[in-house]
């Protein structure tokens, strides 16, 4: 990259600058292109642009023409190109007075005798976490086995605690406060769910049901599932008459609608649709790819087109297999290779989806070690991530919702740790 393309681009960053702040953080920003790039080829940057505002930069050719921001029918003026040229400060009075709000949207440019281009950029707002605040069940005798976020606030923690020479489960309900997490008590009238292995539990949301799932310590085959469930109404729980066709479970996904299950067993992957009704319905087919043992699985739409996809991570890398019409699920090498990327050589440890920055796609926050990462999936197919936030220790269950019951702020994270013994939140305090 030369001298004058860099004054050009109006960077006010030494290049090695650039290599570590910038490049490190997004390889695939155009600035740290070091290939030729063709003079008729629009480029924007960024390609995420928070509500509050930011510096946009649009390139196209070496002559005149017209910028706008569009999103469905409405529109606002950015300015004009100047040798192909412009930089401008898109601001949040910019936005509010076009009514341009989250989501997707295109700059569009228009020039003398020829065709409009266009480039797809997002909407978003910017996550403000306040400190993590944490609490320690292990002073309860409760080792955390799962967490769902409560429809109201607060949480409801699936925990274990040893009795008679194995460990029953239960839930406990969480008040969340400011700075603080305070245990309310055993929730759904106390009742005690089946003895089962010290193997954890994992509880999802599916509609109006909490769903645990875990080996059955006394059933015929040691692998035996067992499935529980809660109904909110009647709060009482349950065992489910169900002969699922897998037989372990490594870990449990469900997408924010509770419309899809993923179950992983051993090295292998299953996904189910998912009714209020049925947790384990109509099994769909998950295609091409390569299984790897203990990966963990996230359902979301990542890439924007409104279908439910399926990530895989574990030591050997992503694996991303994208929603089909059909139905069914496709592995996507090049997504794969670009997430695989993301993660840096990290080993996670737990994942989940869920649209932290409000841009109308799917984000993924993943841990590893003590730390927490939120992975963007941007327009052109690619991702950036988050700087670390503040974790536990082994982090392995994640949710994302409103534990502060704040419909007006983004979502908040919710993740336990069964090594800690601890639950945490990092409560969200972006508006918008």
């Amino acid at each position: 990259m030369t001298l004058s393309r860099l004054a050009l681009l109006g960077l006010t960053v030494a290049l090695s600058s650039c290599a570590v702040s910038l490049c490190d953080k997004d390889p695939t920003d155009p600035r740290c292109d070091q290939s030729p790039v063709s003079p008729d080829t629009l480029q924007v940057l960024p390609i995420r642009i928070p509500l509050s505002g930011e510096n946009l930069t649009v390139r196209l050719g070496v002559g005149t023409g017209t910028v706008v921001l569009k999103q469905g029918g409405k529109e606002a003026a950015l300015g004009q190109l100047s040798d192909g040229v412009l930089q401008v400060r898109v601001t949040d009075q910019l936005l509010s007075q076009a009514m341009i709000t989250l989501g997707d949207a295109k700059v569009v440019v228009s020039r003398p005798g020829k065709a409009d281009e266009a480039a797809a950029v997002r909407l978003f707002v910017e996550p403000a976490f306040d400190p993590i605040i944490s609490y320690d069940t292990k002073q309860d005798g409760e080792t955390p086995e799962g967490l769902v976020i409560k429809p109201s606030a607060g949480l409801w923690g699936f925990t274990s605690f040893p009795r008679s020479g194995s460990r029953a489960q239960h839930f406990v309900e969480y008040q969340v406060m400011p700075g603080s997490i305070t245990p309310r008590g055993p929730s759904f009238g106390n009742i005690t769910f089946a003895a089962w292995s010290d193997r954890p539990a994992r509880t999802i949301r599916q509609g109006s049901r909490l769903v645990g799932f875990s080996r059955d310590l006394f059933a015929m085959s040691a692998d035996a599932i067992q499935l529980d469930t809660c109904v909110f109404s009647s709060e009482q729980c349950a065992a489910v008459s169900a002969m699922p066709d897998f037989t372990k479970v490594f870990g449990l996904a469900s997408d924010s609608k509770g419309t899809m299950l993923a179950v992983m067993s051993d090295a292998e992957v299953y996904v189910y649709q998912s009714t209020d009704q049925s947790p384990l319905d109509r099994r769909l087919t998950v295609s091409g790819g390569s299984s790897s043992a203990n990966q963990k699985a996230a359902l979301g739409d990542v890439n924007g087109d409104g279908r439910i996809d399926l990530v895989t991570v574990s030591d050997s890398g992503a694996r991303v297999f994208l929603g089909q019409q059909s139905g069914s699920l496709t592995f996507d090498a090049t997504a794969s290779g670009k997430l695989t990327t993301a993660l840096s050589g990290s080993v996670p440890t737990a994942i989940t989806s869920g649209d932290i920055d409000l841009d109308g796609i799917d984000d993924l926050v993943v841990a590893s070690g003590t730390s927490l990462q939120i992975i963007y999936p941007l327009a052109n197919g690619s991702y950036t991530v988050s700087t670390p936030l503040s974790g536990l220790d082994g982090t392995d269950v994640i949710a994302i919702g409103a534990v502060d019951g704040k419909s007006s702020s983004g979502p908040d994270i919710a993740i336990s740790s069964q090594k800690a013994q601890r639950i945490a939140v990092l409560v969200n305090q972006s508006t918008y």
